[in-house]
C-alpha cells in the first residue's frame, strides 16, 4: 500500500519545541496540553517560530515514529512524507530533516518521497496519517477508497468521536497503534481483493 504520513507532530515532535521557543521569545508559560485547538496562537507568533533558521533541523522524532516507519517499510508499504508548510523556511528545513533523519537511515529510500503541499487531497495513496482533521476530511473526500488515520493530539479532541464513527476512518494514540492499524487495513484489503 501507499502510506502518506504527515510530518509535523506525526513523525516529528514539532509542538514540544515550538512551545519551548514561544515561551522563551514571548515570556509565556504555555504547556503542550494547553494547545487544544488549531487557533491556539496568533498566526504571526506561530510563523515567527517556524522562520527561526534551522528550527526543524533540531527536532526529534515523535515517540515510536522511527521504529514505526521502519516496520511499515519492512511490511512492504511505500511511505511518502506529505507535509503542508506554512512558511518557505520550513520547506527548506523539512527537506534537510527528511534527508538527515529518514533517507540516511534508509527509512525513506529517496527524496522523491517528500511531498510539500498545502493541498494534501491531491496526493493519491491508500492511507493518510495526519493530526489535522481538515486534511483528513478533504483527502478522504477525494480518495473515497482510502483510509484516514487521525493521530490523536490535544488540538484534535473534538473530532475523535466523529472520526471513530466513520467508515474508513481510524483514531490512533501511538505509533504502535498506527502499525497495527495499517496491518489490519492491509489484511482487510487482501481479503476483499
Amino acid at each position: 500500500m501507499i502510506i502518506l504520513v504527515d510530518m509535523d507532530d506525526v513523525i516529528v515532535d514539532m509542538h514540544t519545541a515550538w512551545v519551548h521557543a514561544v515561551n522563551k521569545a514571548m515570556g509565556w508559560n504555555i504547556k503542550y496540553g494547553d494547545l487544544t485547538s488549531w487557533e491556539h496562537t496568533p498566526e504571526n507568533v506561530w510563523n515567527s517560530v517556524l522562520r527561526i533558521p534551522g528550527f526543524f533541523l533540531g527536532l526529534d522524532f515523535v515517540h515510536g515514529a522511527r521504529s514505526g516507519l521502519v516496520d511499515l517499510g519492512r511490511m512492504g508499504h511505500h511511505i511518502f512524507v506529505v507535509s503542508a508548510p506554512t512558511v518557505w523556511e520550513a520547506c527548506r528545513d523539512k527537506y534537510h530533516w527528511v534527508h538527515a533523519k529518514l533517507k540516511v537511515y534508509n527509512i525513506i529510500p529517496g527524496m522523491h518521497r517528500l511531498v510539500l503541499t498545502r493541498a494534501k487531497y491531491i496526493v493519491k495513496g491508500d492511507v493518510l496519517i495526519d493530526d489535522n482533521p481538515e486534511n483528513l476530511e478533504s483527502w478522504g473526500a477525494s480518495n473515497e477508497s482510502g483510509y484516514c488515520i487521525l493521530y490523536a493530539r490535544p488540538w484534535n479532541r473534538e473530532y475523535r468521536k466523529v472520526f471513530e464513527a466513520r467508515k474508513n476512518y481510524r483514531v490512533v494514540w501511538s505509533w504502535d497503534e498506527i502499525v497495527d492499524t495499517i496491518r489490519d487495513i492491509a489484511m482487510e484489503r487482501s481479503k476483499s481483493a
